[in-house]
């Protein structure tokens, strides 16, 4: 059964979710599995899920899959088993663009590579001082709050260039490692679209739009519960043209938009990029550099519902992760 820890049932069916599943030693034993080769599958009702292979860890003792499943409800089961003799994954399309992603980044490459996992590849990123540690799946990247960013070349326009009417979700896992000062998370710019840690209020998602006047409104967002350093805390945007709403791990923080006005234009020819700001037309003016670590970056340009965000916080969390595989008794 796919029922959450609490007990409660998905809300509705979801359609094309994607899941990490993770491997521990108290599953298979990785001496053995050394020492095999063969193909990793994902069923369900005995048809095959497309499933990619994240991370093998052999220190860790542990190997990270992504399974895409096809709908989704309480009482699904899924089985994932090892075939000796065959070769590669099933299939890698986990994050296609058919199910509405746009760019989806894991950091768990290494910290000199950010691959872009969707199957189209558009975004790979450039990073620059950042280095690897444990994220809420898999491996993440720090940013050390002076010179770490990641930048992602050809997004000044194309997808990840959206208009005012868009349509989008994304969402980030992230984990402030001080509160004392605002940071930035990622954006184009500061005067499109970004999300920052506004000290000391709280989470701040902008989106800059020209008025009839000429001058620009924005929508603020804040978070009224109190920030912790060293947590991890999952955020998720959704855009329906000028809704947005604002998630915080599984919970609707507010859907009701601020707007004023600013004296920049809206600007859109900045890259988008991860841990720092970048001020309207220079890549030197910079600042706001995320101080802590940043992981699992999705994108797409469909507005997912609170029952997709919440199995997508329940199963991404880094500690009492949902769901979890048994170990066969044959």
């Amino acid at each position: 059964s796919l029922n959450y820890p609490t007990g409660e049932s998905l809300g509705s069916v979801l359609r094309d979710i994607p899941l990490a599943f993770r491997l521990d030693s108290t599953l298979i034993d990785f001496d053995v599995l050394s020492h095999l080769s063969g193909r990793w599958n994902a069923m369900r009702d005995g048809f095959n899920l497309p499933i990619s292979l994240a991370q093998v860890d052999n220190d860790l003792k542990q190997i990270i899959f992504w399974v895409r499943v096809d709908s989704l409800i309480a009482e699904d089961s899924i089985t994932l088993s090892f075939n000796e003799g065959e070769s590669s994954v099933f299939a890698k399309d986990v994050f296609p663009e058919s199910a509405g992603y746009i760019a989806v980044w894991h950091f768990d490459e290494g910290d000199s590579l950010v691959e872009d996992a969707m199957e189209l590849k558009q975004f790979p990123g450039v990073s620059n001082d950042v280095r690897e540690e444990p994220g809420s799946v898999g491996k993440s990247f720090f940013y050390n709050g002076k010179s770490s960013y990641v930048s992602i070349p050809n997004s000044a326009s194309g997808d990840l260039n959206f208009a005012i009417d868009d349509t989008m979700s994304v969402s980030v896992w992230v984990r402030l490692d001080t509160l004392n000062t605002s940071r930035f998370v990622f954006g184009k710019g500061v005067s499109q679209y970004h999300l920052k840690y506004l000290y000391p209020t709280g989470w701040l998602f902008e989106e800059y739009e020209e008025a009839e006047t000429g001058s620009t409104r924005y929508w603020y967002f804040s978070d009224t519960t109190k920030e912790t350093s060293k947590d991890w805390t999952y955020i998720t945007i959704t855009k329906r043209a000028q809704e947005i709403n604002l998630y915080i791990n599984d919970s609707l923080i507010t859907k009701e938009p601020k707007t004023g006005g600013f004296e920049s234009d809206r600007y859109t020819e900045n890259l988008f990029e991860i841990g720092r700001q970048v001020f309207p037309l220079s890549s030197d003016s910079t600042g706001q550099y995320f101080y802590g670590a940043i992981d699992e970056l999705h994108i797409s340009f469909v507005p997912r519902n609170s029952d997709w965000i919440k199995a997508s916080y329940w199963n991404q969390r880094p500690i009492d992760y949902w769901p979890r595989f048994k170990k066969s008794k044959q």
